[in-house]
């Protein structure tokens, strides 16, 4: 009886920590993913990523107390995307490749794409300068921090497996 206990809690459990595996060409097809499909399964970002643009830098001159002041304005803009962040697929692109949002403001998304070496969904860039990326990022485009392109989509795959089952004790059956 305490055994029959014990297998609920067992998979209650198991239930509550699936792991995190990345989204690959190997899971789409095994599990038939459609648009509809992952826009419905919570992502999250395997690598920290910062993306940074600079504006254009704004120069002004001025004399004062008998000397000239230079003054140089730049602006930088810089989005952190940290390691574990959830996102979810806002738009299914051309080529299989997901644009896959980590901020509310469903406009601002990154891009991931089927490697050909294992399948992973990896972050795409517009180009790539040594292992930073140029990304357009909420219609601007940012660079990326060194090491960007082991970013990766990963996801809580949660298995379960339904098994009914009957058990009756036999009475015996004696001779008269």
């Amino acid at each position: 009886m305490r055994s029959l206990l014990l297998i609920p809690l067992l998979s209650i459990a198991l239930f509550s920590c699936a792991p995190r595996v990345l989204l690959d060409t190997r899971v789409m097809n095994e599990y038939r993913l459609d648009s509809e499909a992952l826009s419905r399964i919570q992502f999250y970002i395997t690598e920290d990523v910062v993306l940074t643009r600079y504006e254009n830098e704004k120069q002004k001159a001025a004399t004062e107390k008998g000397s000239l002041t230079v003054t140089n304005d730049r602006m930088i803009d810089q989005v952190l995307i940290k390691r574990g962040t959830p996102g979810k697929v806002v738009k299914v692109l051309s080529d299989s490749r997901l644009a896959v949002s980590f901020e509310p403001d469903e406009s601002r998304y990154l891009v991931f794409a089927p490697t050909k070496g294992n399948g992973a969904y990896q972050l795409v860039a517009k180009q790539w300068q040594g292992d930073r990326a140029l990304i357009d990022y909420a219609e601007e485009v940012y660079l990326s921090n060194h090491g960007a392109g082991k970013t990766a989509l990963g996801f809580r795959l949660r298995k379960s497996m339904k098994v009914e089952e009957k058990q009756r004790v036999a009475k015996g059956n004696r001779v008269r």
